[in-house]
C-alpha cells in the first residue's frame, strides 16, 4: 500500500531549479504579510519576519539581476549593446 503525501510541494528539493520554482517573490510577500500579523500579536515570530525580509531582498535582487541581463542579451542581438567601459 502506498501512501500519497497530501502536500502540494516535495519534503526534499532535489536543486536549486526546484527552489527558485517554489521561491517566488509573490509567495514570500504573502508569508510575510502574514507573520507581520503574527508578530504584531507575539514578538516571538520577529525572526520568522526578519527571515522572510532577507529571503525576499534576495529574491528582488536575483530577479533584477535576471532583468537586466534578458535586457543586455536583447540589445546586443539587435545590435545596440552600448556598454560603457
Amino acid at each position: 500500500m502506498t501512501i500519497e503525501p497530501q502536500c502540494r510541494y516535495p519534503l526534499l528539493i532535489r536543486n536549486q531549479m526546484e527552489y527558485t520554482k517554489l521561491v517566488t517573490e509573490k509567495r514570500i510577500r504573502r508569508a510575510l504579510e502574514k507573520v507581520a500579523k503574527l508578530a504584531t500579536d507575539d514578538p516571538a515570530f520577529l525572526p520568522v519576519f526578519e527571515r522572510l525580509e532577507r529571503e525576499l531582498a534576495i529574491v528582488q535582487a536575483k530577479n533584477g539581476a535576471l532583468d537586466r541581463a534578458k535586457l543586455l542579451a536583447a540589445q546586443s542581438a539587435n545590435g545596440l549593446s552600448n556598454l560603457a567601459a
